[in-house]
């Protein structure tokens, strides 16, 4: 009998970690669990936490593949994170001694995959990723942070803390260096909500998958339900802090109407409890409002039998384990409908409050109380969706989800496959580079507007890639026109007097020696995203102009980012498909029967084809067979992928190479106007960007740029021979 497969070998760690806990404590043991029945598992926790582990190992019976390294902490260390404000100075050198030890561990296991657990804010990355392993990081939370709008909800204290708080949160998360290298070397990164995720899509320029960090052990659902003339039980629970915002509730309460019967339980202490408790009598709500203290996890786990509801006021939370615990007992919860609880209370499950201004929060949470105390079916409805909900973040499911993770990485890539990070210098040099590319263009207007009409018969060419609106809370997509501002260039060069023709056409008159309208423009499209489908055909077609797009036939159909695109490789997650995805077949058929899109070869793979003219041909050969397979096209026309001939992506060699493939011109990104009776292998176009308008539009057919491309190709003469090779990613000239 063969031997069995070993099992691949983890390590977590999980700084808070016990078992039977709720919280942190509780996330980074069940973790631990789930992992242990897939995987040879080591968890890396704190020492304090010994004792109360061996206790239940002693007397629950050792877990198979699960093992325990705990990490020691001198005295005056555990002091020092008691001291306010130095806690994570405390935590941090907890870290290093953890990193220690991993290191050593390492040396004698040899793990196959490493990931960081607990605690789950972002602000302290540890060092494991290092440690030259897979590394997973999360699910993170941590950066969302108090509105804004809410402010006023805190007494002075806690508006300037929360305020302070996150002007330090905005400036850690961009400026940390630890925090970015962990972001850059995990092989997966998790966001525990959707605030989160987009947070660090937006400033780190990489999209986490989303993965709640917390889960149930077990549904929980009571026999109590409720019956008519029966008060509403309420039930609140957390630490009785500025950001949890008990206040919001009280102020509620206050505003039901006086045939609402209602109980209500308060569980927690914490700083803000007397204030909250004055504020109850002042509203006179206090004899309804009992207040409990704080009680045993288990304890509080036995509130949810006597609750009809939860109510769950946090103004910034990660998720909220309470509102997890309330729908696996089958409790309705209304809550603020931003951060978790957007996440993990549906319609179905419960009642969102949208975030707006204090008045309408607690108008609405009022409104919201008094319609499940007097609509018990509506109540009824909600308890059932909460069990459903809840089903979906038992641990076992939580535990697949990961196993999945791990097997992915496992299987996957190396972090040497994935999208590389811009660095400083590169993102720099973007930045000039836009900077230099709007001078240029409000310079070409100015000298359009000072300079007669150009009298030749030149035609422009444009040439477009994404038009897609910007997607929220992420970096703003490569070069994309809006749009808004694609339908405002179109139509303000046809108010301006151009002619919009097929590039067939141009071509046609051009080999007949016709003479062709003055002011005459041929829009294109590069590489072949859905969203020209989406939304440049429509214009087009509403305005009464045409346009080609070169595909990259090879990725026809697909539902992947292009391979040459990191902007969409490194942010998928958090981006609508049609930012990325590739058109379909059926797509480009509908946009050519409309006779408003005409289709062209990319090449098939959109490779780097440069010194390899026979590899350039094949690749167009293949391209073109699917063009006139699939969509009928019997004479192509082709652009040249990062066509620029003053890089190397454009020569004679390459030149010829097209012409033999079979296509009826090559055009380069060499900004340049079109002689139509020229021969149509060394046609240039120009880039159109977001910031165009259509006056630098304009400027750039009436010939007023020729001066820029001619400085360009003198700034790349000038350049050492040694930076000459582009960095090979999706740029503006593919």
């Amino acid at each position: 009998m063969p031997a069995s497969t070993p099992r691949a070998r983890v390590l977590i760690l999980a700084a808070s970690c016990l078992p039977e806990r709720g919280s942190e404590p509780g996330v980074g043991w069940n973790r631990a669990l789930q992992a242990a029945r897939e995987f040879e598992t080591w968890v890396l926790c704190k020492q304090s936490a010994a004792l109360e582990i061996h206790e239940y190992l002693s007397s629950h019976g050792a877990i198979d593949g699960l093992r325990f390294e705990f990490v020691q902490s001198p005295r005056w260390e555990r002091w020092l994170e008691r001291i306010p404000g130095l806690y994570y100075a405390s935590y941090n050198l907890w870290h290093r001694r953890a990193f220690r030890t991993a290191r050593a561990l390492h040396e004698r296991v040899r793990f196959d995959l490493v990931h960081q657990v607990t605690l789950c804010g972002y602000r302290e990355p540890g060092y494991l990723w290092r440690l030259g392993v897979p590394f997973v990081w999360g699910p993170l939370g941590g950066t969302q942070n108090y509105p804004w709008r809410l402010l006023g909800e805190a007494d002075w204290c806690g508006a300037s803390y929360e305020g302070l708080r996150s002007l330090l949160n905005r400036l850690q998360l961009r400026t940390s260096r630890r925090v970015r290298c962990a972001a850059w070397q995990a092989s997966v990164l998790l966001a525990a909500n959707s605030t989160n995720q987009s947070d660090f899509a937006r400033v780190q320029g990489r999209a986490p998958a989303l993965m709640l960090e917390t889960g149930l052990s077990k549904l929980t659902a009571s026999a109590n339900r409720r019956s008519p003339g029966t008060p509403l039980r309420i039930l609140w629970s957390g630490e009785l802090r500025v950001h949890k915002a008990l206040s919001l509730l009280l102020k509620a309460l206050a505003r039901l109407p006086g045939d609402v019967a209602y109980e209500v339980r308060v569980l927690g202490t914490g700083p803000c409890e007397r204030r909250w408790r004055v504020l109850a009598r002042r509203l006179g709500v206090d004899r309804h409002v009992r207040w409990m203290g704080w009680l045993a996890h288990a304890e509080a786990m036995r509130q949810y039998s006597w609750a009809h509801l939860l109510v769950f006021t946090s103004l910034r939370d990660t998720s909220g384990n309470v509102v997890l615990e309330a729908l696996g007992a089958g409790i309705p919860v209304v809550c603020l409908d931003h951060q978790g609880g957007h996440d993990v209370v549906t319609d179905q499950s419960g009642v969102r409050i949208p975030v707006t201004t204090r008045r309408e929060v607690v108008e609405r949470l009022a409104d919201a109380i008094a319609r499940l105390a007097s609509d018990i079916g509506a109540w009824q409805r909600l308890s059932d969706g909460a069990l459903e909900r809840a089903g979906e973040y038992l641990w076992t499911r939580q535990g697949a989800r990961m196993e999945a993770v791990y097997r992915k990485v496992l299987e996957g890539p190396r972090l040497s496959d994935r999208p590389a990070r811009p660095t400083v210098a590169e993102r720099g040099s973007q930045a000039a580079k836009e900077l230099a590319q709007r001078a240029a263009g409000a310079i070409a207007e100015a000298l359009n507007g000072v300079l007669p009409d150009r009298t030749d018969l030149s035609v422009g060419i444009l040439t477009y890639h994404r038009v897609v609106p910007h997607p929220p809370g992420v970096a703003k997509p490569t070069y994309n026109v809006r749009p808004e501002q694609f339908r405002a260039q179109i139509a303000g060069l046809l108010a301006r007097g151009f002619h919009v023709w097929p590039l067939r056409r141009v071509i046609e008159y051009g080999r007949s020696g016709l003479a062709i309208p003055d002011k005459t423009v041929v829009i294109t499209f590069d590489d072949g995203y859905e969203c020209v489908y989406r939304h440049a055909w429509p214009v087009l077609r509403e305005l009464g102009a045409h346009a080609t797009v070169f595909l990259s036939t090879q990725y026809l159909d697909s539902d992947r980012p292009f391979p040459f695109d990191p902007w969409a490789r490194r942010l998928q997650p958090c981006l609508p498909a049609e930012a990325y995805r590739p058109l379909s077949s059926s797509q480009c058929d509908e946009m050519v029967n409309s006779g408003v899109i005409e289709l062209g070869s990319h090449t098939h793979s959109h490779s780097d084809f440069r010194r390899r003219p026979a590899a350039l041909r094949a690749d167009i050969e293949l391209s073109l067979d699917i063009l006139r397979s699939r969509f009928g096209c019997a004479e192509a026309t082709f652009a040249l992928p990062f066509g620029r001939r003053s890089e190397g992506f454009v020569s004679d060699e390459l030149v010829a190479a097209t012409r033999s493939a079979g296509v009826i011109c090559s055009l380069s990104a060499d900004g340049a106007l079109v002689d139509p009776a020229a021969d149509p292998f060394s046609w240039g176009r120009f880039a159109a960007y977001d910031w165009d308008t259509s006056a630098t539009l304009a400027a750039k057919l009436e010939g007023r740029y020729g001066w820029v491309e001619r400085l360009r190709r003198w700034a790349h003469r000038s350049r050492p021979t040694s930076d000459r090779e582009p960095l090979h990613v999706h740029t503006g000239n593919s």
